[in-house]
């Protein structure tokens, strides 16, 4: 009978990822590669053989760090935190909008809060319904806790990309479901008739009645310049947005660099708020445009206090301020602040009684009446969407008022006057039925 083959004694763990011990007493180091070998099609290891802990422990992280080897490149310990950080970095070096890279960082901090100091080696898909769990147990809203389940998937998926993870464990769990959004209505003619006369009590009534006139992004109308309405043509050239901060950026999308023509009765508005710039500006001289001095003290304090916002405990730096002047400045001749036209936005509402409602609800009231006579890939051209889809999704629905369609239907189609009953021979209505006495 064949003699049975001893069985080789298992090798013991070091304790260290990656590192065994040896019979003889020596460390193999293997660290798996994520890649695939062009030649082969199989994935290549790292494998070394060294005679102490400390050698190994040497082998390994060289290999760690490795770039040129295209192995592992996110470490042993590195957290969720550190390569959401990582990877937010990488986005503002390819010159992402400050608004975008804020917004990273508030949903780093979102995801950060919760599995933050867990290693992204180790992240199981367990771990990422965790997270889906304990978000929607701190009651954030649906769209908050799906973005953030996005935002790990993206940052993972790089990580898989780059070759620093064999496999992106958020594949493995469901996207968190938002659900329908709820049907939305917009102003009703007596609602529209109270908020003009609040506007019109307004300083920056021609501001709102232009938001309103041209369904453009408030962000548009505070960083229009004034090079960008021509008071020949009537043309309000939208070229540009308003950023947080200040300063002034490119349009949100290609879509939005566009051309708008006024209604003369607006062009005459613009005109006369063009006339009082002028003598504000006369009357202020120098100062005109001047910007308040912030001390250093309260400077810091802002620091401090946006640098509190993020557990990551990074802020993106603001980019240089693009220096315009306004078409609708403040009082100083000094750039709008966003948050200060939304605040008397508020005021406004409230001295008209009605509910508040954000101010884009200006951009979805402009969509709703204009969709009634002008098809969708117009009306999509004219307010700076991407797509026809994104112009319909602002669409709203107007309170006690009924659908046209049919009517509408019956008489662009020619039916109004054919759909008859004497046209149609109905049974009982038409001439050929008058006395007619019923079959047998």
């Amino acid at each position: 009978m064949p003699r049975a083959r001893r069985a080789k004694p298992a090798r013991k763990g070091s304790g260290e990822k990656y590192i065994t011990a040896r019979r003889d007493g020596r460390f193999s180091v293997t660290v798996p590669n994520a890649l695939l070998d062009a030649d082969s099609g199989r994935r290549r290891a790292y494998q070394t053989t060294c005679a102490t802990l400390a050698g190994a422990l040497a082998a390994r992280d060289a290999v760690l760090n490795d770039l040129h080897r295209g192995i592992v490149v996110i470490r042993d310990r590195t957290t969720v935190r550190e390569m959401l950080v990582q990877w937010g970095g990488r986005r503002r070096a390819a010159g992402v909008e400050y608004s975008t890279a804020l917004g990273h960082a508030w949903l780093t901090e979102v995801v950060a809060s919760e599995i933050g100091d867990h290693p992204v080696m180790a992240l199981e898909p367990r771990h990422v319904e965790l997270l889906v769990a304990r978000l929607r147990d701190r009651e954030l809203a649906p769209s908050t806790v799906a973005r953030a389940y996005r935002h790990l998937r993206a940052a993972l998926q790089e990580a898989v990309l780059r070759g620093s993870l064999t496999h992106n464990p958020t594949h493995r769990v469901p996207a968190p479901r938002v659900g329908s959004p709820a049907v939305r209505e917009t102003w009703t003619p007596g609602e529209l008739a109270r908020l003009r006369a609040a506007i019109r009590t307004s300083r920056l009534r021609t501001l709102f009645i232009v938001l309103m006139v041209t369904g453009t992004r408030v962000g548009e109308i505070v960083g229009a310049r004034d090079i960008d309405y021509d008071p020949d043509s009537g043309i309000l050239h939208i070229a540009g947005t308003a950023k947080k901060g200040g300063g002034r950026g490119r349009p949100k999308s290609r879509a939005g660099d566009r051309e708008l023509p006024l209604p003369p009765e607006i062009c005459r508005l613009v005109g006369g708020h063009l006339a009082e710039v002028a003598r504000a500006r006369a009357a202020a001289g120098p100062l005109w445009g001047e910007k308040k001095v912030i001390g250093e003290a309260t400077r810091h304090r802002q620091r401090e206090r946006a640098t509190r916002r993020y557990v990551a405990g990074w802020v993106p730096a603001p980019p240089a301020r693009d220096t315009y002047t306004p078409l609708f400045p403040s009082g100083h001749g000094t750039p709008l602040l966003v948050r200060n036209v939304q605040r008397e936005w508020k005021r406004l509402l409230a001295q008209a009684g009605l509910p508040h409602r954000p101010l884009h609800e200006t951009r979805a009231a402009w969509t709703t009446v204009v969709l009634e006579d002008l098809p969708a890939h117009e009306v999509q051209q004219a307010v700076g969407h991407a797509s026809p889809a994104m112009t319909l999704a602002y669409a709203r629905r107007v309170s006690g008022r009924r659908t046209r369609a049919t009517t509408i239907a019956a008489a662009r189609l020619g039916l109004t006057d054919e759909l008859t009953a004497d046209s149609l021979n109905l049974p009982g209505t038409g001439p050929t039925d008058v006395g007619a006495s019923p079959r047998r």
